[in-house]
């Protein structure tokens, strides 16, 4: 896991290695362990490498890599899990070894495959290979864009790197602001992580399952994966769903405690990270192929005491079970203007609000000495987790034609939301309730007899008020809906690939590598994706639960009360809090009062200045109202920092020469 960086002079102009070596270094917090540059005898192309060693903490194990007598070079940043079993079968095939990491495995593969090796990769990655002797660069991500990729073109040279900061120290780079990708982010914070295009302009996203080769005549990007295209039979009867799904995922969090450091986990106490930890405890002493079982089981605790988003009693109930030592994170929301700003800094885009509580979980995490951690992203999505998958089966189910089952459906989402539900104003729900014909009035129908919370009734009648946005986007989806899906099956795939979950793994990606921390996901190993797309509805929404298969799979293995457990949470922010603080509305009403966030034509300044100010002078903030107006106080001071360059003073030396 670490950060890489590139150079291409098409103009064949030499590169200044002390430009490249800049580059490079601007990406220190991902790989603090050390750096690598390589310059081709032409000086025309030079790769950089900035590591966090996980495997093969030796020498040998740096990068930018070499193979084939220096005819390929490589740098890249991921974890490919499977890599022993790669080995075994290249070896095989008369392949040699100098090291013990996966990324000379990658090497291998393609000298061996081509780009048919990334088929073989069960892992995630971002990497660059050149070949010297064809003159060809070849790039690639992994298939569901864990890892992230940028690159940067002109007609005189190519730049790829981890993230889009890393171009501010690109020599002749102009930071300039993509206001259509703006505009769409503040519409809605789920819009852009599809998208080819960036809040930079001119910058763009190498989207995930795809690579692109380079040469001096062409950019040619090619698509090659596609989930749907590789769905396996599934077993025909419940019980031996659940059976292989338990294998598949055991054997997921297996191959993923392969690392020559320790592996943590964050623990919130929800059913996702609680399978997890739980996983591990009940067999990693049986996984005797990793250095893991050396180490004592570890988990780290968000806990936000005296708030509704705590979840530590659920979470002790995982750690007495299983038996980890637990480090509690308390997270507190008072902050100085120096620490938001760097948190702004390192998340590098725009959301609905300040993802401080990851930022600080994982910097407690490499604050202890660890820097691996294993994660539960991906099963909601996966399986149904969230309420708008629910409303999505009701109306796949046709709603009021078949009444038991909506029925079933609505006591799912009663039980969901829970009595003390603080969902956003602009949660996709509301979309889907104003978006599906019959819906509301099939919720009327079905609230009479469920009783649903008062506070979800509301939510459901109110639209998106986005009247403060005064642009439109012009932007175009990054990726097609699938045809002939039903509904639920849809909103599946479009919060798996396109909108929730590369939101989401953007955020926690900047957040863990902020402070050089990798976080491996067990839920998103490409066969349990593609077992879990091909389940019928039935196994993962069903006997009241959502995430039925997980819940059915974890019986015994973790405690009832987080098996069972219905109402969901989620690890988010206490921005009600955060607008209370004195310190935080300070900084609020710095932004508001500044000539950039006044003259900006993307939004209505004096509404929104009259908005906070009101609020800010009655203290009348709720979680609602806090997240309505976060977007365009992220966006404000994005300009700010990335644009007009008041950059953290702490981050100062990300753009500049550092030494090893």
């Amino acid at each position: 896991m670490c950060g890489i960086a590139g150079i291409w002079n098409l103009n064949n102009q030499p590169i200044d290695q002390n430009d490249l070596l800049q580059f490079t270094n601007s990406l220190t917090h991902r790989g603090p362990d050390g750096y690598g540059i390589f310059l081709d005898p032409d000086e025309t192309i030079g790769l950089g490498h900035r590591r966090l060693a996980i495997l093969d903490l030796s020498e040998k194990g740096k990068q930018p890599m070499s193979y084939g007598d220096g005819r390929y070079w490589i740098t890249y940043n991921g974890e490919i899990y499977n890599f022993l079993e790669i080995r075994n079968q290249l070896e095989e095939l008369g392949h040699h070894f100098h090291t013990q990491t996966d990324t000379e495995v990658i090497l291998a593969a393609y000298v061996e495959w081509g780009h048919e090796c990334q088929l073989a990769f069960n892992g995630m990655w971002a990497f660059a290979i050149w070949d010297r002797l064809e003159k060809v660069l070849f790039l690639s991500r992994d298939r569901f864009g864990v890892k992230p990729f940028y690159f940067y073109q002109t007609n005189q040279q190519f730049s790829f790197a981890s993230e889009m900061k890393a171009f501010l120290s690109l020599k002749g780079f102009q930071a300039k602001v993509d206001y259509d990708v703006m505009a769409a982010a503040l519409a809605s914070s789920w819009n852009i992580e599809s998208q080819e295009r960036c809040l930079f302009s001119r910058v763009k996203r190498l989207l995930p399952g795809h690579y692109a080769i380079v040469t001096p005549e062409k950019f040619d990007i090619q698509r090659w994966w596609d989930t749907l295209e590789n769905l396996p039979e599934i077993p025909p009867t419940y019980y031996e769903q659940t059976e292989k799904f338990l294998s598949l995922f055991e054997d997921a969090c297996r191959i993923r405690t392969r690392s020559d450091v320790p592996v943590t986990s964050c623990l919130s106490g929800g059913l996702d990270s609680s399978s997890i930890v739980s996983t591990i405890a009940s067999k990693r002493n049986s996984w005797n192929e990793s250095k893991e079982v050396e180490h004592a089981q570890r988990a780290f605790i968000a806990t936000f005491p005296d708030s509704p988003n705590d979840e530590r009693a659920f979470a002790d109930l995982v750690v007495n079970q299983s038996k980890v030592i637990p480090t509690y994170c308390y997270l507190d929301p008072i902050l100085n203007a120096d620490t938001i700003n760097q948190v702004l800094w390192n998340s590098e885009d725009i959301f609905f609000n300040l993802p401080i509580a990851i930022w600080l979980t994982y910097q407690t995490v490499r604050q202890h000495g660890l820097y691996v951690t294993m994660d539960g992203h991906g099963a909601d999505e996966l399986l149904a987790g969230y309420p708008q998958h629910i409303t999505a089966a009701i109306s796949a189910n046709s709603g009021l034609f078949h009444p038991r089952q909506t029925l079933s459906l609505m006591n799912i989402l009663q039980g969901v939301y829970g009595q003390t539900s603080q969902w956003p104003k602009s949660s996709p729900l509301t979309l889907i309730f104003h978006a599906t014909p019959g819906l509301a009035e099939m919720y009327n129908f079905a609230h009479r007899i469920t009783r649903l919370p008062q506070k979800v009734k509301s939510l459901i009648s109110r639209s998106n008020d986005n009247r403060w946005l005064q642009t439109n986007s012009r932007l175009t989806p990054g990726f097609k809906d699938p045809l002939s899906m039903d509904n639920f099956s849809l909103a599946l795939y479009q919060d798996f690939h396109v909108t929730v979950l590369p939101t989401l793994l953007r955020i926690f990606d900047r957040a863990s590598m902020a402070h050089g921390v990798e976080v491996r996901m067990p839920f998103l190993d490409w066969r349990l994706v593609t077992y879990c797309f091909a389940l019928p509805m039935t196994s993962k929404l069903g006997d009241g639960f959502t995430k039925r298969i997980l819940r059915t799979s974890m019986k015994g293995i973790i405690p009832e009360e987080v098996r069972l457990r219905k109402h969901k949470i989620g690890f988010a922010s206490p921005m009600q809090k955060l607008f209370q603080e004195q310190q935080f509305t300070s900084w609020v009403k710095e932004i508001i009062n500044s000539d950039e966030f006044v003259s900006c034509e993307l939004w209505n300044s004096k509404q929104i200045r009259q908005f906070c100010n009101q609020h800010l002078l009655d203290g009348t903030w709720d979680y609602h109202l806090a997240e309505k107006v976060w977007p365009y106080l992220n966006a404000a001071k994005w300009i700010d920092i990335f644009i007009n360059g008041n950059i953290p003073t702490q981050n100062n030396a990300d753009l500049s020469v550092i030494k090893n």
